[in-house]
């Protein structure tokens, strides 16, 4: 069933927006430039991580009202053994907090993980992690509460594109 949602000559990707609060949280604006911008670069295809609350299906309608229907598929109403064939399959993972990174670096898959208020412990137990700081930290930890508007979109583009590439 996976492969048939997962277009092999299409760069996958899976786009894990929430976190566990604002602290954690990249902007759900910044995700859908930064997929636009890779999107512009290669013919990809986004899976939306997100679970069936609310507040998670609003980040979700906010991402899939600005792509056609043929370039996103949400994963909120997917158990979690429905999801992990479509999740390994994917070429990249870049996800805010640690969500649902421990998921995708376990199955495989290069993870970008945005880091504002999560100690590297959480994300350097594997090679295929790649955590990405805001502007102005060499280091975050619980409580850093580092500002995520700090974080460009370009920067995360340009470690997208060289673990892509």
């Amino acid at each position: 069933t996976a492969k048939k949602i997962i277009q092999s000559n299409k760069k996958n990707i899976l786009i894990a927006p929430s976190s566990s609060g604002p602290t954690t949280m990249w902007n759900v604006t910044n995700f859908i430039d930064l997929m636009r911008r890779l999107n512009s670069k290669f013919d990809c295809f986004f899976i939306i991580a997100i679970d069936s609350s609310e507040r998670e299906k609003k980040i979700g309608e906010e991402i899939t009202k600005s792509f056609s229907k043929d370039k996103i598929m949400v994963l909120s109403e997917k158990t979690i053994s429905e999801a992990m064939p479509i999740i390994s399959l994917c070429d990249l993972s870049i996800c805010n907090d640690t969500s649902f990174q421990h998921l995708s670096c376990q199955l495989n898959v290069p993870t970008l993980i945005l880091r504002f208020d999560t100690p590297s412990a959480y994300s350097s137990y594997s090679k295929l992690q790649h955590p990405i700081l805001p502007e102005g930290y060499t280091e975050v930890s619980h409580d850093t509460r580092a500002d995520p508007s700090q974080l460009s979109v370009e920067k995360v583009l340009s470690k997208t594109l060289s673990l892509l590439n």
